[in-house]
């Protein structure tokens, strides 16, 4: 249902998600919304988790060349 992903070369996928994935039709939750205290001050994340329950082989394909078009621009 889940698939956890580690963004080599990002430190905070939060602000990557907030800035410029939801732009760009990438809908992921950054790893730090699950973290304890996710509010603390410092506190980033390098992952994403990312729900593939009920989406098709084609929306998966369209997304992980979404992300990946996103993560190519960002680097």
């Amino acid at each position: 249902m889940f698939v956890w992903l580690k963004l080599l070369g990002f430190d905070d996928s939060k602000k990557l998600i907030e800035e410029q994935a939801v732009q760009a039709k990438v809908l992921l939750v950054p790893g730090i919304v699950f973290e304890p205290c996710p509010d603390a001050v410092g506190n980033t994340s390098p992952f994403v988790r990312a729900s593939f329950s009920t989406a098709s082989p084609q929306d998966i394909d369209t997304a992980l060349s979404r992300l990946g078009q996103l993560l190519r621009g960002s680097a």
